[in-house]
């Protein structure tokens, strides 16, 4: 799953000029797949435009959006998928996001936007996190598994609302779901878009496992098979499913030895 970001849709003529064509980038990666499948969001995402489906303060998309994307996924990988009107809808207002710490523009923040998510109407699944531990920017240890909500409360108006899912990237998380029943077991390997997905497939999935691609520190095979997971996403933003950073990352994972195990 390539994610387009919002200039795709949103960027006036004049900007235009400047960027390139985020479908060709995503048509050119879907070409050279082999016995991989494509989830296609880009068409779903630019029909859905004229709605809320990116933030306008914030340089991820919106909830809404990772909706559209999940429902997209679900349809690929063959799973039941709820639809959002099994989902209460919850606001964190007044939040200013990432672009205005990034740009100092006062028009960003006196302007806010509410930050609107959705929470499933009945809860039927558990989660376990694993955080990693830094010094500095090494991972230097990982923390004793523990029990937590997928959905973190953030004070109105948070400049981090976006973390408002599992709490942000440097962990691992395990989500287990009692409604699903169909033997299936997911690991997402993502960037910070990836982290809204999750969301919407607690019921589609009897295992989710999230990961960081910046982050992870095991060997990718060793950890699909020794916790049987059947189907992996990899979801990342065109941005960084262009990097040659993150090609290295997905590179390693599959001969790193395990590092830090749980």
């Amino acid at each position: 799953m390539v994610i387009p970001t919002s200039c795709e849709f949103y960027a006036t003529p004049e900007i235009k000029q400047y960027i390139t064509s985020q479908l060709d980038s995503i048509n050119r990666k879907i070409e050279c797949l082999e016995d991989v499948k494509s989830v296609n969001v880009y068409t779903t995402l630019a029909n859905h435009r004229d709605e809320d489906i990116y933030l306008r303060t914030d340089h991820h998309w919106a909830p809404l959006g990772a909706y559209y994307a999940a429902k997209e996924f679900a349809a690929v990988a063959g799973v039941d998928f709820k639809d959002i009107s099994e989902y209460d809808a919850q606001v964190n207002p007044g939040c200013v996001g990432s672009m205005y710490s990034y740009s100092g523009d006062v028009t960003l923040k006196n302007n806010p936007e509410d930050f609107v998510y959705y929470v499933p109407k009945v809860k039927d699944y558990t989660v376990t996190y694993y955080n990693y531990q830094f010094s500095g920017s090494d991972i230097s240890g990982l923390s004793e598994p523990f029990e937590g909500d997928f959905f973190i409360d953030f004070p109105d108006g948070s400049s981090d609302a976006y973390c408002t899912f599992m709490g942000g990237d440097g962990k691992v998380v395990h989500v287990h779901s009692d409604a699903a029943g169909n033997g299936r077991k997911l690991g997402i390997i993502k960037d910070s878009y990836g982290n809204a997905i999750p969301a919407y497939l607690l019921s589609s999935f009897e295992d989710i496992y999230v990961i960081d691609m910046r982050y992870f520190t095991y060997n990718l095979p060793d950890f699909v098979k020794n916790r049987g997971i059947t189907d992996l996403l990899f979801a990342n933003n065109v941005f960084h499913a262009a990097s040659q950073a993150a090609c290295n990352y997905y590179e390693e994972f599959l001969t790193q030895p395990d590092g830090l195990v749980w």
